[in-house]
Formats: C-alpha cells, structure tokens, sequence
C-alpha cells in the first residue's frame, strides 16, 4: 500500500543570538502596542506574487501582511503579557488582555487573591518578590508546596484592579515589555533556596517556579 504525501513549506527566521529588544517598525510606537484588539479575522492564505501579467495567486497558509502588522504586534505582546498573568493565577487579568475568540471567557470571575489588593501569597526567593498562586500536593507520600508567580514589578503593571473611589487600572503591556527586557540581564536558572527550603526556578521573563516540602502536622 502506498502512502500519501502532501508537500509542505515551511518559513522561518532564525538569529545566532541570546534575545533582545523587540524593534517596533517606524510608525507603530512602542506605546500603542497595548491599546484594545478588535476582533478582526484577517485572510487566510500566503499570497504569491504574479509574474508578468499573471494575477497574484495564494496558497493554503497562514501570512501577516503589511496591513495587519501593527494589529498581529499588538497580538502577540497581550497574549505574551496574558500568559504571566495567568500563569500568575490571575484570571480578571488575563481575560482583559485576551479577546473573546482568544478565550477571554474562560478566564473570567476568577482572580487569585494575590493578584488583587490582598496580596496573601508573596514570597521573596532569591531575594526577588514574586506574587502568584500556590498548590500543596502529595509527592511519594510527602506533602509538597509549589508556588507559580510572577516578580511583582512586572505584575504590578499587568493586573486589572477596581479600587472604590479610584479609575479602573488596566494593564500597560508597553511597561510590561520593558520591564520584561530589564529582567533579561538579572539572575535566572534553577538554585536551591535556603530560606524558602527548596528550590526555585526563575525564568528570563521573569517567572517563578518553586517546591519545598510542608513540614508534617504535628499530631500531639
């Protein structure tokens, strides 16, 4: 029995570098790429370009073209800013970032309470403060905390907070970036943290992962 094949063409660009600072296009300044996304479906299809007389042709793809970059920059940093948020424990957040075909619905009613004015879950590890959610399992018998959060200086400018008396605060993801950028020069990799009491793992992005073991209860 034969097997079918259907050809696929792949591009992508690739740089011999550590990373760095996003260039934005002349015309789309920095602080525009966290204005609101509409919810706009661009054409499906990667367009060829006609030779001689021939009509421009498409093939099956997906291609951002000139008209929609500053749409699909304004895309990728809410989605990049909506995943710490989320991975913060933050719902209210993450759903103001994300559109309604992004899945913003999922994500609403629920907010972590150290994403909101109580800030109840906080830890310095590392001697950075991070706020996120934790959750305290079973591992080979043994109670394990771990801890998910995000250092508060890029929070801070992510989070959605209604205060009484006071407008609401909406996320500033052009802060968010360059705070982001900032975090690229300090410590990240995985250590073992003396006082926390376990290790942590914290990302260029500035995120945290951390586990220790819960101390057993105490039956006397």
């Amino acid at each position: 029995m034969g097997t079918a094949y259907t050809p696929l063409t792949v591009h992508a660009l690739h740089a011999d570098a550590p990373g760095g600072w996003l260039h934005i296009p002349q015309g789309t300044p920095a602080a525009n790429i966290g204005l609101p996304l509409e919810n706009k479906n661009p054409a499906i299809g990667i367009l060829k370009p006609g030779t001689d007389r021939d009509p421009n042709t498409s093939e099956p793809g997906c291609q951002v073209r000139p008209d929609d970059y500053v749409w699909f920059q304004r895309v990728l940093a809410r989605v990049g800013a909506a995943g710490l948020t989320a991975f913060a424990g933050d719902g209210e957040s993450t759903a103001a970032l994300l559109t309604t075909r992004q899945g913003s619905d999922f994500f609403q009613g629920f907010a972590h309470a150290s994403a909101g004015t109580v800030q109840d879950e906080s830890y310095t590890l590392l001697g950075e403060k991070f706020e996120g959610t934790d959750h305290v399992f079973r591992l080979n018998g043994e109670r394990v905390q771990a801890f998910s959060g995000v250092a508060k200086d890029i929070l801070d400018v992510l989070v959605t907070r209604k205060r009484r008396g006071q407008p609401e605060q909406h996320a500033d993801v052009a802060a968010h970036r360059q705070r982001v950028h900032e975090w690229k020069t300090k410590r990240h990799g995985t250590f073992w943290d003396r006082k926390w009491g376990g290790v942590v793992s914290i990302s260029r992005a500035g995120t945290v992962l951390a586990m220790r073991q819960v101390p057993p209860f105490d039956d006397d």
